[in-house]
């Protein structure tokens, strides 16, 4: 993990009104670097938003229940393949 990143998370945090301990950080690394890897590499930042808006909107039970659905998926997704 980078050694500013937790910096970045804490100021960010301030911002947006979040409390830094809310957001599980190596288990949304290692979503994206599944989502990025198995699925679709540009997918990754929009998997990890869509889990913060599903968790946001209160359709899951915490962000580490969308994580595991988002990684899941990207194990689950087969691209389709253009002709």
């Amino acid at each position: 993990m980078h050694p500013d990143l937790g910096s970045w998370v804490e100021f960010l945090g301030e911002k947006l009104g979040v409390n830094p301990a809310d957001v599980p950080l190596e288990q949304l690394l290692g979503m994206t670097k599944t989502v990025a890897h198995q699925a679709v590499r540009p997918g990754a930042p929009i998997a990890a938003f869509m889990v913060g808006l599903a968790a946001g909107r209160g359709q899951l039970g915490s962000v580490a229940e969308g994580v595991e659905v988002a990684e899941k998926a990207a194990l689950e997704f087969s691209p389709q393949q253009e002709d």
